[in-house]
C-alpha cells in the first residue's frame, strides 16, 4: 500500500475540531487533498461552529453513540461504501478495543492507533485528580497517604493501564508515536521487542510560516486548555506573581477555556494580579503569535506541545517545563531553541522568564533559533512519515 493506491482516510475524534490531536488531522487532511485522498471524521461531539472551512475533502460524519459498540454498523457500512482503505484513531485505547475485532472482521481496512499524547496518559490523570482531591477533606487526605498513594506508587493502578495497551497494540497494524522514547517505553511496559515492531513515529508538523512579525511587544502569552491535571495553567500565575513588579511594561495573556477558569480569576484577585488577561477562547491566536515576545507552557504532563511549534514557526521565544520527552524534542537544546525548567520549580521559571524579559539580544537569539529547528516538523517531513507507514503496511 502506498499513497497513490490510497482513495480515503478515516479518523475517529471525541470532538472536533478540538485541541492538538484535532488539528494535526485537520493539517493532514490539507496535505492529503492535492493527492486526491478523501479524509474522513467520524466524530462523538461535533462543534459546527469551529468547523474549518478551508478544506473541501473532509466529510464529517456524527456518530449516534458516544463510545458504544452501536456505532459499530455505521463504521462498518461506511468503510465498505466509501472505499476506506485506512482506519485511524487518534483517540484512546479503548476504542480500538471496542471497534477494531468488528471492522477487522467486516472489512480490509488497516487500523492505526495514534498516541499523540504521553504514553499511559489516563494513568497519570486519575493519579493527578485522586490527588487533588485528596486536600478535600481530612479523612480523604489520610486515605490518599496510607492507602492510594502506594497503589500508584507501585504500580497496581498502572497495570490495568498497561494491560489495555497490549491489546491495543494486538489489534491494531501500527502504532504511532510521537517520539520514539514514547515507541520504547510503552514496548518495555507491555513486553514485546521495540525493533521491528509494530511502532511508528509520527511527528506532528507545523506549517510553515513565511509571513511571522518579528518586531514583538513586551507581551507574554500562555496558550492551551485550562485544565488541572495535565495543564496546570496556575504555575503561570504563581510565576507572574514573582515577576509582575520586577517587569512593569510587560503583560501576560491567557488564551484558553476550560474547569479552571474560576480558579484561576479566584487566584489573580488572592496575588492581586494586574497586568493579566484572560481572553478565553480565542478562534484565530496569530495577533497574539504576532506580538508575543514570549510564549510559555507550565504543564506537569504534556505529550508534544502544538503550541511550541506554533510559538517557534511566530518567531517567539518559548519556555516550559521540562515534562517529557515530547517536549524536550523540541525545545533542545536548552538556551539555544527554546528553554527548558527543570520540573516543576516555579522559582526556577521565573528567574529564566526573568532573564528572557531582560536580554533582548538573548530572546531574538532563541527565537531565531527557534524558527529555524521548527522546520524540522515540516508538512513534507511528515507527509514521507506516512509514506513510510502506507509502504510498512504492504
Amino acid at each position: 500500500m502506498n499513497l497513490s493506491e490510497i482513495n480515503s482516510i478515516a479518523f475517529l475524534h471525541y470532538e472536533f475540531p478540538g485541541g492538538g490531536a484535532e488539528t494535526v488531522t485537520f493539517n493532514l487532511a490539507k496535505m492529503l487533498e492535492p493527492k486526491g485522498v478523501k479524509v474522513y471524521i467520524f466524530v462523538y461531539n461535533l462543534i459546527e461552529e469551529k468547523m474549518p472551512k478551508d478544506v473541501s475533502n473532509i466529510e464529517i460524519i456524527k456518530l449516534p453513540y458516544t463510545v458504544d459498540e452501536r456505532n459499530l454498523p455505521l463504521f462498518i457500512e461506511t468503510i465498505k461504501e466509501k472505499n476506506i482503505s485506512l482506519f485511524v484513531y487518534p483517540t484512546g485505547v479503548y476504542d480500538v478495543v471496542l471497534y477494531s475485532d468488528e471492522i477487522k472482521k467486516h472489512t480490509n481496512c488497516k487500523l492505526v492507533f495514534m498516541l499523540h499524547s504521553l504514553p499511559f496518559w489516563g494513568y497519570f490523570e486519575q493519579k493527578e485528580n485522586k490527588k487533588r482531591s485528596a486536600k478535600s477533606s481530612f479523612l480523604k487526605r489520610l486515605e490518599w497517604v496510607f492507602l492510594r498513594s502506594y497503589k500508584y506508587a507501585f504500580g497496581s493502578r498502572k497495570r490495568r493501564f498497561v494491560k489495555i495497551y497490549k491489546e491495543c497494540y494486538d489489534k491494531v497494524d501500527i502504532f504511532g508515536v510521537l517520539c520514539q522514547e514514547y515507541a520504547k517505553d510503552i514496548a518495555k511496559e507491555i513486553g514485546v521487542e521495540y525493533e521491528n515492531s509494530k511502532f511508528m513515529v509520527l511527528n506532528n508538523h507545523i506549517e510553515p510560516n513565511d509571513e511571522y512579525v518579528s518586531s514583538k511587544q513586551k507581551e507574554i502569552c500562555f496558550i492551551g486548555r485550562l485544565s488541572y491535571w495535565d495543564k496546570r495553567p496556575e504555575h503561570i500565575l504563581r510565576i507572574w506573581h514573582k515577576l509582575e513588579a520586577k517587569h512593569p511594561d510587560w503583560t501576560l495573556n491567557i488564551l484558553g477555556t476550560g474547569p479552571e477558569r474560576e480558579m484561576l480569576e479566584n487566584l489573580k484577585k488572592e496575588l492581586n494580579l494586574q497586568r493579566i488577561n484572560f481572553l478565553g477562547f480565542v478562534a484565530n491566536p496569530q495577533p497574539y503569535y504576532d506580538r508575543a515576545s514570549i510564549v510559555c507552557l507550565t504543564s506537569n504532563y504534556e505529550g508534544w506541545g502544538m503550541v511550541l511549534m506554533e510559538a517557534q514557526a511566530n518567531r517567539c521565544a518559548v519556555i516550559a517545563f521540562d515534562c517529557s520527552a515530547g517536549v524536550r524534542e523540541i525545545l533542545s537544546p536548552s538556551w539555544e531553541n527554546g528553554v527548558l525548567v527543570s520540573p516543576f520549580n516555579e522559582k526556577e521559571f521565573a528567574e529564566s522568564m526573568s532573564k528572557l524579559m531582560s536580554d533582548d539580544e538573548l530572546r531574538d537569539r532563541i527565537a531565531e533559533n527557534g524558527l529555524n529547528s521548527v522546520k524540522r516538523f515540516s508538512p513534507e517531513n511528515t507527509l514521507k512519515q506516512w509514506e513510510n507507514m502506507f509502504e510498512k503496511l504492504k
